[in-house]
């Protein structure tokens, strides 16, 4: 099944909805770019720099009210989980989207204040995310991917006052974020960046970093056989 006539395609295999329990089960989606119709946004000066390809194996929205949506234009979500996330963010640099613009950013709330009073979340769990970022230029791609990343939210509020609630964070009152393991090699070859662990918690206000490295790839006599030139333009 597939639903979008603009840059993105959305498919799933399964939709579940089963309104007296409040639960929303969707199963192997995927958020599709356009390749086509980027070509063509681009052509008119209209593509964005940013484009992403979405894969989830399953996706679990439970225990909302739609007496709640509709009596009091309240969104009530007890919990939303997506399992084993692949996220594919690619960045392709446009001049003429290089301007800065004059209009004030919308909050979220401005976004959704038209259809609803609050949206309420209790808690967010995406579980074994797999992130890849591509930069791409002149036909020619440099990668970085993050495998096995653990997300949770707690207490998501958006409604006219919580973005100034100065106990949240970007409306929520809990973000655990965590990284088991990272190695990424500079473009060039000439150096490996790497750590074990990176843990960050919004509610203790705190980020764990664990051996963290920044040495050369390569071995000695490989990494001095290279170009003075090529080993600066690594560093800088």
């Amino acid at each position: 099944k597939n639903a979008s006539d603009s840059l993105y395609t959305l498919k799933y295999d399964d939709l579940d909805i089963n309104l007296g329990l409040g639960n929303v089960i969707v199963t192997n989606a995927e958020l599709i770019p356009d390749s086509t119709i980027y070509k063509e946004m681009d052509l008119r000066k209209e593509a964005p720099n940013n484009r992403v390809h979405i894969k989830v194996s399953k996706i679990k929205i439970l225990n909302f009210s739609i007496r709640e949506v509709l009596v009091n234009k309240k969104l009530k979500i007890k919990t939303i989980a997506f399992e084993s996330p692949k996220i594919h963010l690619m960045n392709e640099f446009h001049a003429y989207n290089d301007t800065l613009s004059t209009k004030p950013q919308k909050t979220l709330y401005e976004s959704v204040k038209k259809f609803l009073n609050a949206i309420q979340v209790g808690g967010v769990e995406v579980g074994d995310i797999d992130f890849k970022y591509s930069q791409l230029d002149k036909g020619k791609s440099t990668n970085m991917e993050i495998k096995k990343v653990n997300l949770k939210v707690r207490d998501v509020l958006i409604d006219s006052t919580s973005i100034d609630d100065s106990a949240r964070f970007y409306h929520t009152k809990l973000i655990d974020w965590e990284i088991p393991e990272f190695e990424y090699t500079l473009p060039g070859g000439l150096y490996k960046a790497k750590f074990e662990k990176l843990k960050i918690n919004t509610e203790e206000q705190n980020i764990l970093l664990t051996k963290v490295s920044y040495a050369p790839a390569l071995k000695k006599e490989a990494f001095y056989q290279k170009p003075a030139s090529a080993i600066k333009e690594t560093i800088t």
